[in-house]
């Protein structure tokens, strides 16, 4: 499809699908990420799956970005077990992007998975639902990424010079994905534990009419926040 998972499954919930529905696209070229970012994968060279959940409350919504962060992280690593030249070890950059350390690259790491999610409270006869988006560059070769994303993209092949099968990846990603949601308030250790972020440098949105401001990410709250120490 050209079009994006999310909003496939965003019309679909608006049809009444059931929870737990589940949309897939073997290529994208308008995927949409953060900030109105661009997702774009080869056609077989990715998982770009979307997941209709009941909407779990205000106080938790901003948690199912990293139960689907998590979620990936894990069923690649086990996909992955001992195959190729190296233990694959994925992290997540706060909030929502899954990276791989690569010192050469922009960052000191290299993108190679993101998670969107899209919530919509009841109203207008539509229940509260969910919608959880992820992509992931598996079989991505360097010279398919567009040239302004090769400094900082990546994927699981050029990471480990092996990529696991996408369908046993995909399988392990649903129930990962749903021993989370059932557990969004503990999450916040194995999060922290997998942050690429905490330790490290960021930049702050300048205050108005004022200069960038820097400060090192040292925590992540109970509202899934970064705490950042000026």
């Amino acid at each position: 499809t050209t079009d994006s998972t999310n909003a496939r499954a965003r019309r679909l919930a608006e049809l009444g699908w059931p929870d737990g529905s589940v949309v897939v696209a073997e290529s994208q070229t308008a995927g949409r990420g953060r900030l109105g970012r661009r997702w774009l994968c080869p056609e077989g060279a990715g998982i770009l799956v979307s997941v209709i959940l009941p909407h779990p409350g205000s106080a938790m919504v901003t948690w199912l970005t990293a139960a689907g962060a998590l979620a990936l992280a894990d069923s690649v690593e086990g996909a992955m077990g001992g195959v190729g030249p190296r233990p694959a070890r994925l992290m997540i950059e706060w909030p929502n992007d899954i990276v791989i350390s690569d010192p050469s690259a922009d960052g000191g790491r290299r993108k190679v998975g993101g998670i969107l999610v899209e919530a919509r409270p009841s109203g207008a006869g539509l229940r509260a639902t969910a919608v959880l988006g992820a992509g992931l560059n598996v079989d991505v070769r360097e010279e398919e990424f567009p040239p302004e994303l090769r400094a900082a993209a990546g994927s699981l092949v050029q990471a480990f010079g092996v990529s696991p099968d996408r369908r046993e990846v995909f399988l392990r990603y649903l129930a990962a994905l749903e021993a989370r949601v059932e557990c969004l308030a503990d999450l916040g250790d194995e999060l922290r534990e997998r942050s690429f972020t905490l330790g490290r440098e960021v930049e702050l949105p300048p205050a108005p009419g004022g200069d960038p401001r820097y400060g090192r990410a040292v925590g992540i709250d109970d509202e899934m926040r970064l705490v950042v120490e000026l």
